[in-house]
């Protein structure tokens, strides 16, 4: 399925820098040209939405900007009931500090916001271990960009094996799980 949209939106502000000492009035046109893909068949399965927010400012051009959002996910076997990878995709914007101007989505310069982009990546096996047992082995790799320094980006790689009773046989249930997670950060902790 595909599908396409585009909003325009125009905002009149009297505070566009949400300022207490500084207001500025400013009219903002937003531009948001929308695309959405979905796939439930076959071996590829997944979703992905994305749009491209163009910010115009009338009093304050140096100021206009395109940003980015989106939302992805998704899952491709790569062997028939054996070997699958499942991926993930995302671009928005979020505040920098909880108490600062919240201004995400609405154009207002309060600079209290960043583009935080995130994606993961998981390839894993499953199956059935001689009738009486089933296992699922996974290693999955993130990355978080927060494009500000001042918050610092993350990664992690985490590996995963469960081996388990298999629910169509047994009465007791039973099973294994092992679990190494590692995780790197560029600012704080």
């Amino acid at each position: 399925a595909f599908g396409s949209r585009l909003s325009i939106t125009e905002t009149l502000t009297d505070n566009v820098r949400l300022s207490s000492t500084d207001r500025r009035s400013e009219l903002i046109t937003q531009i948001s040209p929308n695309i959405s893909v979905r796939s439930d068949a076959g071996r590829i399965q997944g979703s992905l939405n994305y749009a491209l927010n163009g910010l115009i400012y009338a009093r304050e051009s140096g100021s206009n900007t395109v940003q980015h959002a989106l939302n992805a996910s998704g899952k491709a076997m790569l062997v028939e009931n054996f070997a699958y990878v499942d991926a993930s995709a995302s671009i928005s914007q979020q505040l920098i500090s909880a108490f600062g101007p919240a201004s995400p989505g609405t154009g207002m310069l309060g600079g209290n916001q960043t583009r935080v982009a995130t994606w993961s990546v998981t390839p894993y096996v499953t199956g059935q271990l001689g009738g009486f047992a089933t296992y699922d082995a996974r290693v999955s790799y993130s990355e978080t960009d927060t494009g500000a320094s001042s918050i610092g980006n993350s990664s992690s790689t985490t590996a995963s094996v469960r081996l388990g009773s298999d629910s169509s046989l047994a009465r007791l249930g039973w099973s294994i799980d092992a679990t190494h997670q590692e995780s790197d950060y560029s600012a704080g902790r």
